[in-house]
């Protein structure tokens, strides 16, 4: 197979490019550990939605050019990789078609999912999060336009939960 020059010399390009990338994400990575050693110290919350949201809204601005749900899917992967550094967190999904679906979307690829069927399967102490789906019964009580509630601390025994996210489709 001949290769035109031209390509070849693109793809070295790309490859350069992917280098300076790679090169970045460790920068990024190393970063991300000290802030988790410093909201260890400070026992702040690791996941904080709002900053992702700020990171992902703040690219969108200053790169026009790339559509924000491109901008949400990557740096949700790049965050996902570095917050790995951190802790992986242990989410509990209802056995629903779109819950593991739902859970990468907003954590990425580095995340462990427990399936359940029953509330009371959950053992609270190995989560962290739970993802449940939205029955259309619920759309009287909750005024949001989204298919899943993400909640935090669990209290199984009490059935407390406190909202944590609304989670758009």
């Amino acid at each position: 197979m001949i290769i035109n020059k031209n390509l070849t010399n693109l793809r070295l390009e790309l490859d350069n490019i992917d280098n300076k990338i790679a090169k970045l994400i460790l920068q990024r990575i190393e970063i991300v550990k000290q802030i988790g050693n410093i909201k260890k110290q400070e026992k702040n919350n690791i996941y904080v939605p709002e900053r992702e949201e700020e990171i992902f809204s703040r690219l969108s601005t200053l790169h026009p050019k790339l559509s924000p749900k491109i901008i949400k899917v990557i740096f949700t992967e790049i965050i996902s990789a570095s917050r790995s550094y951190e802790k992986i967190f242990n989410i509990a999904i209802k056995e629903h078609f779109l819950s593991k679906i739902a859970a990468q979307n907003i954590f990425g690829s580095f995340c462990n999912t427990h399936v359940f069927n029953n509330i009371n399967e959950i053992d609270s102490k190995d989560i962290d999060y739970l993802l449940i789906p939205l029955d259309v019964n619920y759309d009287n009580l909750v005024e949001i336009n989204s298919n899943f509630l993400l909640l935090k601390k669990i209290v199984v025994e009490n059935i407390e939960f406190h909202l944590f996210e609304k989670v758009q489709k």
